[in-house]
């Protein structure tokens, strides 16, 4: 939480309307977050395949609020923003809310939870969990699986706070990236339909001002992927093609022998790809 409050004062705000802006930052900001929730990181968690119940979509999220280090008066100063994100959620986001774990709560929190419990419905109110330092694994555990639980919090996932999403193997093989770098940028992203049943990753928003409409990823539900990026190294080429490594001549570009072998370009191994799978089906 304290990560988050500190955060939330770097946020600027752009408005592109003739008109006065009267929506609060800290509102828009708490709007990004949901939308970044519903058009985001729930359709990316659907598409995970090795799962169980792979075919419902996931409509709902567990939210983790790490309270460590946070005194009385700063908590106090937040009212006003847990006030905001209860309202937003109940009128616009209704059910998408499974559970909230808060954890590391100081000595003078039941107190405090006796009052503050007042600002939020008591459906909501039922889906809070009130965990004890010594109590966060098992808490957690009765409801995740270990491999996604913070390694802070006695899981295995490598996961700190701000960090972007990241992709289980079987969703990794659905996933190809519009740059070399292979990373989600930060900033606000949504998935649109792409071509053939696709889903390409929109990163919106603005940088400096300006409005950022890119795709930096696309999504293929169906499992079969083609290579993207701007070039191929050899090793991937022949496991396309099925070639044993040991015995795999160099491939390259129009290079006479003798010459220095390059990577295939990106071209040929899209256009062998189409081929295969086509042919295959």
């Amino acid at each position: 939480m304290s990560a988050y409050a500190k955060s939330s004062v770097k946020t600027t705000v752009y408005n592109h309307s003739s008109e006065k802006a009267t929506t609060p930052p800290r509102m828009l900001r708490l709007f990004a977050l949901y939308e970044n929730l519903v058009q985001f990181i729930m359709p990316l968690c659907s598409n995970l395949r090795d799962r169980q119940h792979s075919t419902t979509p996931i409509s709902q999220s567990n939210n983790i609020v790490d309270i460590s280090g946070v005194g009385l008066k700063q908590f106090w100063n937040l009212r006003s923003h847990m006030q905001d994100a209860s309202t937003l959620a109940t009128a616009h986001y209704p059910e998408t809310l499974d559970r909230i774990f808060i954890i590391g709560a100081p000595s003078f929190f039941p107190t405090v939870w006796g009052w503050i419990k007042r600002w939020f419905d008591p459906i909501t109110t039922s889906k809070i969990f009130i965990v004890g330092p010594n109590d966060a694994f098992k808490t957690l555990s009765a409801f995740i699986e270990p491999g996604n639980i913070p390694k802070k919090y006695g899981g295995t996932l490598n996961y700190e706070y701000g960090m972007p999403p990241l992709l289980d193997p079987a969703e990794e093989a659905h996933i190809t990236w519009a740059a070399a770098n292979h990373k989600w940028p930060e900033g606000p992203m949504r998935w649109i339909p792409g071509k053939d049943g696709t889903l390409e990753a929109l990163a919106v928003g603005s940088i400096d001002g300006q409005e950022r409409r890119e795709v930096v990823a696309t999504m293929h539900p169906d499992g079969k992927p083609e290579f993207a990026g701007t070039q191929v190294s050899n090793q991937i080429v022949n496991k396309a093609l099925g070639i044993e490594a040991e015995s795999a001549p160099p491939v390259q570009n129009g290079a006479e022998n003798g010459a220095e072998s390059q990577p295939i370009s990106n071209g040929v191994v899209e256009d062998f790809l189409k081929a295969k799978y086509s042919s295959a089906t």
